[in-house]
């Protein structure tokens, strides 16, 4: 049977596989609390060809079954990764079998990432969000400090209203892994008061930075000057301009900051050639450990109309969508009951950490803003919740821009996010193989096959990791960092 229900845009089919000759138009009358009025009518005339209907489906099935009992015993084991459409991969491997054995044991729970039993009808074609401003609509957003570089890698971040110390342990550790591509932040003009933050940005070699001057309320809707505390909303004008080159304003009512960066993202992502790689990454919680732009796949025809993403996800054994009250309360607001029940059993994955060829990242980020604007939810973190849907749904996968989408089991990618890990200490998950601790000074978070994981991303939730890398590690960078700066200052003399 199908159960159909309604979202903003397009009609999304639930299907539920039951034994044939228990097929019925139960599901469809009470449709979830979704009653169609046409059913009624027609029930009368449904009753009288029920019974020969569920005699012809059973009789069929019977005659049906060997075909595919001998289809399937076709099919080859999954491995370490599943494909469950052509522009789809899933790589989920249980956490603790620290092996990628193409087993049907590894297989058990490569289902965990495949999308929902709904689905939208592609493909998918998402606005620019430009459009609200009408077609002559040019970017006009600019850079303070420094230059983009067309042709190579790059980390966005929006890190409104951080101390020194925050930056330096973003750049300086990714830095200190070969890193040599650009990497930009959106901060806030509130970043510059506090010392050292402007002339770090502005003399530190390709670090773009756009200080956003932000109109920013309160719950009350009164006007304040931080984006910081409680349900904040805000605009953010003169991103775009008309043909005459005149700055428009902010046409969206005040949102999160957190959904208002997707927008940013997309301008910045303009700058770049169709397949460079590109980073989104949350600043305050995530440390480099190695360059997590050496293993990417490169694509060796630049003409290539569409290209890949690689989405990260939280560790399934700690959390699943059904059992946060977040996700669930940003999917509800977004979507309703039905997608959440759903959903309720899939791994979330984090919209904090997001990588993807140029070409694709462009469309992830059209999308993320269209979610805002059609559902019009603005809670914050209620950008983790379109992630998700984005994802289960297909709906991202169908747009003609995107090859594929992998996504990476926690512990299994570039990026390890530690969050939902909190409920007991590190060291105890995986019997301790996930984080090599030698000493207070020397640790190293690992990914379940053991190798060094090149991202360690949330890593404050867990005290162990948040002592090293604030207290120790930071320590270090900032000095190795003022010590650069005294050398230079010796050389120029």
């Amino acid at each position: 049977g199908t159960e159909p229900f309604l979202s903003n845009q397009f009609t999304i089919y639930i299907i539920n596989f039951r034994l044939p000759c228990f097929i019925s138009m139960t599901s469809l009358e009470q449709g979830q609390g979704l009653v169609l009025p046409s059913l009624k009518k027609m029930q009368d005339e449904r009753n009288q060809f029920r019974i020969r209907q569920c005699l012809m489906v059973g009789v069929s099935a019977l005659l049906l079954w060997p075909v595919v009992l001998l289809l399937v015993g076709r099919r080859q084991p999954l491995g370490g990764h599943f494909s469950s459409a052509p522009s789809l991969q899933v790589r989920s491997i249980p956490q603790r079998r620290l092996t990628d054995s193409k087993s049907n044991q590894a297989a058990s729970a490569v289902h965990l990432f495949t999308p929902a039993t709904f689905t939208v009808v592609g493909p998918s074609v998402f606005p620019k969000p430009s459009a609200l401003l009408g077609e002559d609509t040019l970017p006009h957003l600019q850079p303070s400090y420094g230059q983009h570089r067309a042709d190579v890698d790059a980390v966005f971040v929006f890190a409104a209203e951080y101390g020194l110390n925050t930056y330096i342990c973003f750049v300086e550790s990714l830095r200190s892994t070969g890193f040599t591509g650009d990497i930009v932040f959106a901060v806030s003009i509130l970043d510059m008061k506090e010392k050292g933050v402007e002339p770090y940005l502005r003399n530190s070699p390709n670090i773009i930075t756009y200080i956003l001057e932000l109109s920013c309320f309160n719950a009350e809707m009164e006007a304040t000057s931080s984006s910081k505390g409680g349900m904040r909303v805000c605009q953010l004008h003169h991103l775009y301009a008309d043909a005459q080159g005149k700055p428009l304003e902010d046409p969206r009512e005040a949102r999160t900051i957190a959904t208002t960066r997707y927008e940013l993202y997309w301008l910045w992502c303009l700058h770049y050639e169709p397949h460079v790689w590109i980073m989104l990454l949350d600043a305050r919680d995530s440390y480099f450990q190695t360059n997590p732009f050496d293993t990417v796949p490169r694509e060796p025809n630049p003409s290539k109309p569409n290209g890949i993403l690689h989405f990260f996800g939280e560790n399934a054994d700690a959390t699943r969508i059904g059992k946060s009250v977040k996700n669930r309360k940003w999917l509800t607001t977004a979507y309703g009951d039905v997608v959440v029940a759903a959903l309720e059993e899939k791994p979330t994955i984090c919209s904090g950490s997001t990588m993807g060829e140029k070409v694709a990242i462009e469309v992830y980020l059209r999308a993320m803003v269209a979610e805002s604007d059609e559902t019009g939810t603005k809670l914050m973190g209620a950008d983790q919740g379109f992630h998700n849907y984005l994802y289960y749904s297909n709906k991202l996968a169908n747009s003609i821009n995107v090859r594929s989408i992998t996504v990476f089991d926690q512990g299994r990618g570039a990026i390890n996010n530690l969050g939902a890990m909190r409920t007991q200490p590190l060291e105890e998950w995986g019997n301790g193989r996930i984080l090599d601790h030698r000493s207070n000074t020397s640790m190293t978070v690992l990914n379940w096959d053991g190798s060094v994981s090149p991202v360690m991303h949330q890593f404050d939730r867990h005290q162990v990791l948040s002592k090293y890398v604030y207290k120790y590690q930071t320590g270090l960078l900032r000095e190795a960092y003022f010590a650069k700066l005294a050398n230079g200052a010796t050389s120029k003399r």
